[in-house]
């Protein structure tokens, strides 16, 4: 039996697509649209595998054996042209016919996809959320706004596995109290420790770890959260017209992944508890997880490949929900004008304080919007690139899939552990 398998128009033939506009399956040629219900048949024979076909001997001369182990080769039934792809594509395009083919043996079996959501962005949608989110980067250059060119647009349907879990949290944080008096000749600083326990237990649903090693995790995580009220059960007619991926990451890495952000969205909830408390940091935690099951699934995700000025640039937009994300240039001068314009307020600023402070005295005025001048410039510097920084990163926590009113913090207990206190003199104008 043939490893492909193309969706065929009822009416004339043709090669069907799904459209994301309609949310149905179309045919390009007589324009016939077909639901869901149409086709209720046709993934039946996807829950047996296929052996791939073996590789022309022609091809085996013109890709080194290391090359073809990364590929896999088929024959299209309309044309009877040969596909070559990655051996981990489940839906492409004949390059010959341009006819949409889905590669059975890539979601047969265990490999078979439970859920999935259909793209909801076409092309132009994609590319106009993508000109939206520049519109709102300040630091982005003007002329890469201008200039830049959207080289290649690619539809796909990356890999993910979800996972839920109920946790249970115990962990011991260090915190501090500072309080303050002074009296006629000195100021009192007092600073009180305490060692601050807390347990409890939180739900999470539904977390999702991409399971593609081509796929960058910072550029995934950053597109998140997925609708998980559009998820469907798996239907393989959404593929046609789009590339897919089957999952190349295995189950460990992934699940070991998604234990690391409900660890963190465990230690999270349970630091909300000691709010009153400053500098408060993690010192001991101990997470356990239960309940634990997980699903395969697909999420839908347009690719942009972006040229300005030789430099190329990878963005990511949800196609479920339109948000982007990608590593964009940054302008240089904006930077400084935004620190210069901040190190300037704070300047006049701190000369204000020191003209009162000390009472119209014009030099040690100036000497502190000198110091406030540094400090503001510097300190704006570091928060502006810090920020920037994390205009692509790894998510922390999961506090988007916490199930509601799941958590329970069952233990909370403060226990002071040793205080310092110190004085320091006035100085002898301020005394009374």
């Amino acid at each position: 039996m043939p490893d492909l398998k193309q969706f065929k128009c009822p009416a004339c033939g043709g090669v069907l697509e799904f459209t994301s506009e309609s949310q149905e399956i179309k045919c390009p040629y007589c324009d016939s649209t077909f639901t869901r219900a149409d086709f209720a048949d046709f993934d039946k024979d996807l829950d047996q595998k296929y052996e791939e076909k073996t590789p022309d001997p022609m091809l085996q001369e013109m890709y080194s054996a290391e090359e073809l182990n990364d590929m896999s080769v088929y024959s299209c039934d309309s044309c009877g042209g040969q596909i070559i792809c990655g051996k981990n594509t489940s839906s492409t395009k004949c390059p010959y016919c341009d006819n949409n083919v889905l590669i059975k043996s890539k979601i047969s079996g265990d490999l078979k996809p439970q859920l999935i959501i259909p793209f909801k962005l076409d092309k132009e949608q994609s590319s106009e959320s993508f000109k939206k989110y520049f519109r709102s980067k300040f630091f982005i250059p003007d002329s890469f706004k201008k200039e830049n060119k959207i080289e290649e647009s690619s539809s796909l349907y990356v890999p993910y596995f979800i996972y839920t879990a109920n946790t249970d949290g115990d962990v011991q944080f260090s915190g501090k109290k500072t309080r303050r008096w002074e009296d006629s000749d000195y100021e009192y600083k007092e600073v009180k420790y305490y060692r601050l326990d807390r347990s409890g237990q939180i739900a999470f649903d539904d977390i999702p770890v991409d399971a593609s090693e081509r796929m960058p995790n910072d550029l995934m995580e950053s597109i998140e959260p997925f609708n998980k009220a559009d998820h469907e059960t798996f239907f393989s007619g959404y593929l046609a017209g789009f590339q897919a991926e089957r999952y190349d990451t295995s189950k460990s890495q992934t699940l070991a992944r998604a234990h690391q952000r409900m660890s963190e969205g465990t230690i999270s909830a349970l630091q909300q508890s000691t709010h009153s408390y400053e500098d408060v940091t993690v010192t001991r935690s101990n997470i356990s997880y239960f309940n634990e099951s997980s699903k395969y699934v697909l999420y839908p995700i347009w690719i942009l490949n972006v040229r300005w000025k030789q430099n190329k640039y990878t963005f990511a937009v949800n196609a479920d929900t339109g948000k982007v994300a990608g590593k964009y240039p940054i302008s240089g001068g904006k930077v400084t004008l935004v620190c210069a314009l901040i190190a300037i307020a704070a300047a006049a600023l701190g000369f204000g304080i020191g003209y009162l402070v000390m009472e119209g005295d014009i030099l040690l005025s100036v000497i502190f919007a000198i110091i406030f001048f540094l400090l503001g410039g510097g300190i704006s510097a570091l928060l502006i690139t810090r920020k920037l920084k994390k205009r692509v990163s790894l998510q922390y926590g999961a506090k988007d899939y916490v199930r509601p009113g799941s958590f329970n913090l069952s233990y909370s207990k403060d226990i002071y552990l040793y205080s310092e206190t110190s004085k320091r003199a006035k100085p002898k104008d301020n005394r009374k």
